[in-house]
This record gives C-alpha cells, sequence and structure tokens, in this order.
C-alpha cells in the first residue's frame, strides 16, 4: 500500500525536531548580487534563512536619499526569500538596506547585526559611472559645488567609493581653504560627514581632499569650491548666469518591460507573465529650494489573469510630489516618515506628510492611508444550495456569494520635538489608524462577520540629551498603545470601567473611531490598552502614572558616547527596556515584543585602528506581564571580539557568543511540577577574514565569514534529544583588472547537524560567479553569471508520514516493524544563470536587457519542479 502527503518544503525541515523554543532567532545565509546595480533599475535580493522553529515573517528594509524613514516589504518565500526594490523607487546615490526575520516564538534577528543601527550601504550610480577608472572617489554632496549658500555653518557631506578599501591602507587628508581637519571627519560606512567648530566666513571657500599611499604618493585629488553667504559668487558671469547656476533642472524617463514565463508549473499569481511600468521623475532645484515629482504606471498586456487580479490586490501605481525647503518639507503621495522607535518606522503611508523645521522646534505631520480600498463583490439570487443564506429586514430569505474586499485603512499621525539649546530634546509622537468599515459599504450586516476590523492608536514621549555633534546621545521613550475591535460591544467600558456615555462619545469623536470592551478587557495578543486600566471610581493620577505608566508600560532607555584619544578610540552604547505583549504598534511592523532587559556594548580601537576590541552583554526575560506564558524564560548572552586590521596581512575578525536560557514558573502557575523548563546554552564562533593584494597587475580582495554554532539543550534524553550544531560559510573573491574586465566569485554552505543519530542533517550549498566587461569605450556594458542554492537531508531510517509501506497487518495504518521504503526527506537545488548588457546609445538615452533562466529540480516531490524565463528591457533617457 501506497500513501503519500505532500509536504511543503522548508529550509528547516529539521524544525520537525523541535517542538519547544530554543531561543534560536532565525539565520541568514545571503545569495549574492550578480547584476548592475544602477539608478532606475530594480534590485532584487535572495536570501536564505534556516531557523529550528517555523518562520513567520521576512521583511526587507530600505531608504533612499529621497526619504526620511526606512520602507519595508514582506518578502515572498519561493524556494528561498525574495522580494524586489522596484526600479521607480532605485535613485542615484546611496541605498541603504537590512533583513529582518522573526520566528513562530517570536525570536528575532537582523541581518547585518545590528543591521538596524548600522545597515548596508550600497552605491546606486548612473550606467556610466558604475566603476570608476581608479575604483576610488569622493564626491562632495552638501554644499552643493559652484552653488552658493546662505549657510554659514553647513555640514559636508561626501559620498565615498571605495570597493577595494583603499582608505584602510592609505592616508586621507581633507582640508577646508588652508585648514586641515582631516581628524574632525566622521565616517559612516560610504557617507562622511564634517562639521566646522565655527561659522565660516562669506566668499569662495575650497574644499581639497587628497589621498596619499604610505609613501606620500598622491593616488586620489579632487578640488571643490564653495560659495558661502552672500559673498562673491565663485565666478563674475553676470546676473543671468548665476541664476541659471542657482536653477537645475533633472527630468528622467523609463520604459520597463518584463517578461516572466514559467515551465512544468501553473503561472503564480505572484508572477505575471508580463509588466510594463512606465516611469517619469522630474527634479527641480533652485538654491536651497527642491521639487522632485515622480510617477509611475503598471500595466499587463498579455497576461489578462494578472489584469484580473490586479484589481484585486493593492495598488502598485505610484504618483509623488516632493517639495523641501529650509523650513518646510511637504511630500503628496507614498512616504515613509520616521517618528520613534516605538510609534512609527517602516510603514508607507499614502497621503499627505510634512516636515516643519523652525530652529529649535521641529514637526512631522502624516495623513492618509496604508491600505488602499478594495471592494467587495456581492452577488445575491433568490434560491441556491452553496451560497450563504441571509434574511433582510422583511424577512424573505436570500443567498449571497461574497467575495471579500479590503477596507481602507486610515492613517494620521504627528510628532514635535523642541530642541533646547541644541542639546536637549523634547517631543511627543501620536498616530492613529483605523479600518473604515463604512467604505467597503456592505447592503447585509452579517456579511461583516467576515472581517476584523481594527483601530490601533499610540502616544509616545521622547527625550534626547546630545552633546559632541549628536555622537553622544542620552534618549529616553515612553509609549501607550490601544487596540480593539471596532465591531465589539462598549457595555463593559460603560458599566464596568467607568466611563461615561458623554465622555465615550467624545473620545469617539476625537479619535473617529469607537473604543470598544477591548480596550478594558484586553488580551495577551494586543487587543485592549498596553497598560492596566485605569480605576476611575479611585483614580490616583500621581500613583497611576508611576505604577502604571511608567512600571508596568512600555519604554526605552538608550546611551551612546564614543571617547577619542590620542592613542585609542572608545565606543559606548547601552539600553535598557520593557515592551510587553500587549503594545501594538501598527507604525513598527519588526517591533519585538514581551520583552524586557539589558543591552550593553564597547569597543575599543588601538594603533590608529589596527586593533579593536569588542564585547557586549544582554540580559532580558520574556512573559513580561506575567500571565501571557507558563513560564518566564531568562536569556543571558556575553560576546566578545576581536579585529586585528594591520597593514601587509589580512584583517581577521573574531567573536564568540555564549548565551544560556534558564525558565522558571510564572507566578500563581498552579502545577509548576508539570513543566518542562527551559535550561539550554548555546556558543557561537564567528570568523570574518579579509584580504586585498596585488598580483600580475591585477587587484584581488579575498573574504570570508564563518559561524559555528552548538546548541545543548539539559532537557534532552536518549528519547528525545533536540541537541544540535549549526555551521555556516560564506565567500566571495573579486578580481580587478587593469582592463575593463571584473571577476567575482561567491560560494558558501549552511549545515544543521542533530546530535540525534536518529535523525538526518540539512545541508544548504550556495555558489555564485559574475563576469563583467566593458566595450566600446565603456559604452557597451555586459556580464554573465550564475548562482546556485542546493538544499539536502538524507534518509533518517525511520518510518516518517507520507513514505510507502507494506499493510501487512491490513488495518490501514504503519504498525512497527512492516517493510517501509525509507526516503530522502529533502533533495532540491535552484539555479539561476543571469546574463545582461547595457548600451549608452547617447550621452542620455542608454538601453538595458536582462535574461534569467531558473532550473528548480526536487528529487523527492516532482511537482515542485519547473523552470522559469525572465526578461527585462529597460529603456532610460534623461536631461
Amino acid at each position: 500500500m501506497k500513501c503519500r502527503n505532500i509536504l511543503p518544503i522548508v529550509f528547516g525541515l529539521a524544525l520537525s525536531l523541535f517542538a519547544q523554543d530554543d531561543g534560536q532567532a532565525p539565520t541568514f545565509v545571503s545569495v549574492p548580487q550578480i547584476g548592475n546595480i544602477t539608478a532606475g533599475s530594480p534590485i532584487e535580493f535572495e536570501i536564505v534563512i534556516t531557523d529550528a522553529s517555523p518562520i513567520e515573517s521576512v521583511r526587507l528594509y530600505y531608504k533612499t536619499g529621497e526619504t526620511r524613514g526606512f520602507t519595508s516589504v514582506e518578502m515572498e518565500k519561493d524556494v528561498n526569500y525574495i522580494a524586489e526594490i522596484p526600479g521607480f523607487e532605485v535613485i542615484e546615490g546611496v541605498l541603504e538596506y537590512y533583513f529582518w526575520a522573526k520566528d513562530a516564538y517570536n525570536n528575532q534577528a537582523f541581518y547585518p547585526e545590528g543591521g538596524e543601527r548600522n545597515p548596508v550601504r550600497i552605491k546606486v550610480g548612473r550606467f556610466e559611472s558604475e566603476i570608476e577608472p581608479k575604483r576610488f572617489s569622493i564626491q562632495m554632496l552638501y554644499p552643493e559645488p559652484n552653488v552658493q549658500t546662505d549657510d554659514d555653518k553647513p555640514t559636508f557631506v561626501f559620498l565615498v567609493h571605495d570597493p577595494d578599501h583603499l582608505l584602510d591602507k592609505n592616508t586621507l587628508r581633507v582640508a577646508l581653504n588652508t585648514i586641515d581637519v582631516s581628524g574632525k571627519l566622521i565616517r559612516d560606512g560610504e557617507v562622511m560627514t564634517y562639521i566646522p567648530e565655527r561659522q565660516l566666513s562669506g566668499g569662495s571657500q575650497e574644499v581639497r581632499i587628497l589621498l596619499e599611499d604610505q609613501g606620500g604618493k598622491p593616488l586620489f585629488m579632487k578640488r571643490y569650491p564653495v560659495s558661502i553667504g552672500k559673498g562673491s559668487p565663485v565666478a563674475d558671469r553676470g546676473e543671468r548666469s548665476v541664476w541659471q547656476d542657482k536653477l537645475k533642472i533633472n527630468t528622467n524617463v523609463g520604459l520597463d518591460s518584463d517578461y516572466d514565463i514559467f515551465y512544468g508549473k501553473e503561472q503564480p499569481e505572484n508572477r505575471p507573465m508580463d509588466v510594463h511600468k512606465a516611469s517619469a521623475r522630474v527634479r527641480l532645484r533652485y538654491g536651497k529650494i527642491q521639487l522632485n515629482t515622480s510617477a509611475l504606471l503598471n500595466a499587463h498586456v498579455i497576461d489578462e489573469k494578472a489584469h484580473d487580479l490586479s484589481l484585486r490586490r493593492q495598488p502598485l501605481n505610484r504618483l509623488r510630489v516632493d517639495f523641501r525647503s529650509p523650513l518646510l518639507d511637504v511630500t503628496f503621495g507614498d512616504a515613509s516618515l520616521e517618528f520613534t522607535e516605538l510609534t512609527l518606522k517602516g510603514t508607507r503611508v499614502r497621503g499627505l506628510s510634512a516636515w516643519f523645521k523652525l530652529g529649535w522646534w521641529q514637526t512631522a505631520y502624516v495623513q492618509g492611508t496604508t491600505r488602499q480600498l478594495i471592494k467587495p463583490i456581492v452577488e445575491t439570487h433568490p434560491d441556491s444550495t452553496h451560497w450563504q443564506m441571509m434574511r433582510n429586514i422583511t424577512g424573505d430569505t436570500l443567498f449571497v456569494n461574497h467575495d471579500k474586499g479590503t477596507p481602507v485603512r486610515e492613517f494620521m499621525g504627528l510628532s514635535t520635538s523642541m530642541d533646547f539649546y541644541r542639546h536637549f530634546r523634547l517631543g511627543v509622537s501620536a498616530f492613529k489608524s483605523y479600518d473604515d468599515v463604512s467604505s467597503l459599504n456592505l447592503d447585509y450586516e452579517p456579511l461583516e462577520d467576515h472581517y476584523l476590523f481594527l483601530a490601533n492608536s499610540v502616544l509616545g514621549l521622547n527625550s534626547e540629551l546630545h552633546f559632541n555633534h549628536d555622537r553622544t546621545v542620552l534618549s529616553a521613550e515612553l509609549a501607550i498603545s490601544a487596540t480593539n475591535d471596532l465591531r465589539a460591544d462598549d457595555s463593559l467600558l460603560i458599566h464596568e470601567g467607568g466611563l461615561d456615555t458623554t465622555l465615550l462619545n467624545n473620545i469617539n469623536d476625537l479619535l473617529g473611531y469607537p473604543l470598544t470592551d477591548d480596550i478594558f478587557l484586553g488580551s495577551a495578543q494586543g487587543m485592549g490598552l498596553s497598560i492596566p486600566f485605569p480605576d476611575l471610581d479611585d483614580f490616583d493620577p500621581a500613583s497611576y502614572l508611576i505604577d502604571d505608566v511608567v512600571k508596568r508600560g512600555t519604554y526605552r532607555i538608550a546611551f551612546r558616547t564614543p571617547l577619542d584619544l590620542k592613542w585609542l578610540q572608545f565606543d559606548l552604547n547601552s539600553e535598557y527596556f520593557r515592551i510587553p505583549a500587549n503594545f501594538v504598534t501598527i507604525g513598527n511592523p519588526s517591533l519585538q515584543t514581551d520583552i524586557m532587559g539589558l543591552r550593553s556594548g564597547a569597543r575599543v580601537r588601538l594603533i590608529k585602528n589596527q586593533l579593536s576590541l569588542t564585547g557586549r552583554y544582554e540580559n532580558t526575560f520574556d512573559n513580561v506581564a506575567g500571565n501571557t506564558k507558563n513560564q518566564t524564560t531568562h536569556t543571558e548572552s556575553i560576546v566578545g571580539g576581536i579585529g586585528l586590521n594591520f597593514y601587509g596581512f589580512p584583517m581577521v575578525n573574531y567573536s564568540i557568543r555564549f548565551m544560556n536560557r534558564l525558565g522558571e514558573p510564572s507566578e500563581g502557575y498552579e502545577n509548576p511540577e508539570e513543566l518542562i523548563l527551559n535550561d539550554n546554552m548555546t556558543i557561537t564562533h564567528t570568523v570574518s577574514p579579509s584580504y586585498q593584494f596585488t598580483a600580475f597587475k591585477t587587484q584581488f580582495n579575498v573574504n570570508a565569514s564563518y559561524m559555528l554554532m552548538n546548541y545543548e539543550d539539559a532537557n534532552s534524553t536518549d528519547n528525545y534529544n533536540t541537541n544540535y550544531l549549526t555551521q555556516s560559510l560564506t565567500t566571495a573573491l573579486t578580481a580587478g583588472f587593469e582592463f575593463p574586465l571584473s571577476i567575482t566569485l561567491g560560494g558558501g554552505f549552511s549545515i544543521t547537524d542533530p546530535e540525534d543519530v536518529t535523525q538526518a542533517g540539512t545541508r544548504f550549498i550556495i555558489h555564485s560567479s559574475r563576469i563583467g566587461y566593458k566595450w566600446m569605450n565603456n559604452r557597451l556594458n555586459t556580464y554573465i553569471g550564475y548562482s546556485m542554492v542546493d538544499g539536502f537531508r538524507d534518509k533518517n531510517g525511520l518510518f516518517d508520514p507520507g513514505e510507502s509501506y507494506t499493510d501487512s497487518n491490513e488495518d490501514g495504518q504503519y504498525n512497527e516493524g512492516e517493510p517501509f521504503l525509507d526516503e530522502i526527506q529533502l533533495d532540491n537545488s535552484k539555479f539561476t544563470l543571469k546574463a545582461g548588457a547595457g548600451y549608452k546609445i547617447m550621452k542620455n538615452f542608454t538601453i538595458d536587457g536582462n535574461m534569467d533562466l531558473i532550473v528548480v529540480n526536487d528529487e523527492v516531490d516532482t511537482e515542485k519542479e519547473y523552470n522559469e524565463f525572465r526578461f527585462r528591457m529597460k529603456l532610460k533617457y534623461w536631461f
């Protein structure tokens, strides 16, 4: 007898071994980029995530030079996790991004580690300037060269392009006029800033940048003229010439056509056969005033099904008008403002957003929608056997077929702060967001039972002491959230909560939506207030503020500071926080809840950054409210690291992490002896070497990262062993030649080996390569490359559901001792071949073509095998 259930293939197939929370956050293995990264072209990110628990959510956060805050998108699971930044949002300059993942037990991780504070930064350039001839450049973004500015104390901002890490081996000198300011530069990734200590005199200034080798030989030199205040212009060219220099207009239009065809499997709904995107962007700048407008229109011509489905999904078309000035920034369209960590961060709002900048007082306002209306489809019939039966007001029976829609989710937020003496900032942030029930216009009230209409309001107070050019910061934030089901009753709020009906109606009018009994009852799943509901019959404001709002509320206290000495640089950061399980903010989807504790870290850099020592300490626990889980788990982590970066030798970074998790019964739990308390330890080693050298007139750059993690559970037994060992490795080699040829090789693996000999290990192998060449004096840019991800999990010697067996007892089920066919549990691969070419037809007109051929093989379940062909053509014209 043969029985087979198709099991979903997930990269943590070993997860079925572990039925309890191991406290381990998801592990990331990045799939290298193969295609070119240029302005106006979409960027696809692919990442492999493994975990001993089911993955619940994965998001990509990104930010460009035009946005104030990070935008987040949910990554989709294909074979790996994939997300794409639309070409419409990829602009010239610096793109920042990081990944976030959460498993079913609320264990969360960022990639790179600490990415929410230090994201990956990549340069997005135009087609013709993607690789500099000497592989190094520094561009001054502000103040703009040759443009007069009234700012007599500007923050100088430089964009650094240094793929070969020349700054690590050579000396950079930056001078303002004749004064060397190199020691006062602040570098953060590819962005470097300098803040003058005093006001600059009016007139012409000059910034001089020089890169020298160890012997003092100049490798790179650049001069940028700057005009400050009402002094003389850089050159006397007449009134009309100066006016023309102040007014700058840049326009670009583009047309993208994507074709995506699947073979061996039905075309997925989220991968249409064709997508055509027309985009336009106009930038106008006069002095310090900027006006940016952009539009994007999506259409499906061949795939009629995709066209019909697009009408039932959130719209992808974009229209944005962005006005910026020294006092006021206004955006109409999609925007991602960032208030604070506990209120608004990473949520896109379509509507109006404004930022008022009046010296020491700044205010941000946003109003719009985070979800657009999709109208429901309701059909009625007097007689049906498959539709839902209802009765109208007259009592007549009628049958309804209902295709659910999506209500509009309104959003309104305000954040204001005052910066006293430029050193003490005090602010308040708040937003409200709710589903508009009336937007669906449902004719039959029982149909509302198919929906969950939510409302969420958050109020936050924040303060900040900042000195040393904002490098020394002590900040604190306190927040309260309220979440409720809009269709619930409000009788308990009135009779038990003590709210007067008139007062409740006034509050509802102020909020724009009704408060319901969820506010009074609350729940661990996020409904209700994030603080205890006040006793209105015996209300003591001072006691309630201290004991409930603060002590039992949601807050963060953070401190960071550097200490620069002649022979030592010291960086310290620390954070203490409390975020209960019932704190909910729609404004920040990646905020971890049900956690309280301390995180601290320090880094010491010696011998001109050639030797660095790092240390981190974390002590946290969950079940913050004390009644959301049967046990409270304390997690203590200690991390130590060392970095070596001596000239002429490979750069090496090593860290070791000890994490110990101990559980204890929740207070008041009746039968603590029945609990299996968490008691496990994880030791993680990470080694990251890198080395660059020159051989045969070719520059090579080699880097790698190896991670070894050992998990041991004190509750493991011979019959139930959850211990395992995980190791992963990523490597990359790049070669830059004197002629316009570039080669990149990459590879890596991730292996999980259970200690239980009856269980098989899981293995993933990744390798990739890319070759690029520029022809015709860099007018034609070509590349070809591939990536391969292979997953495998062997037989385990045991009968598993879905495997074939001989039913000797003829009872319709497997019995021990009956013959069965032990099968490989995971054996799949994804191969991607990429090739592309870009041709510069004219100075301001380019055409690009990219081709992807994807082959997915699955030896366990051949029904999951398919081939995919993707072709993308892009035309871009700018002036």
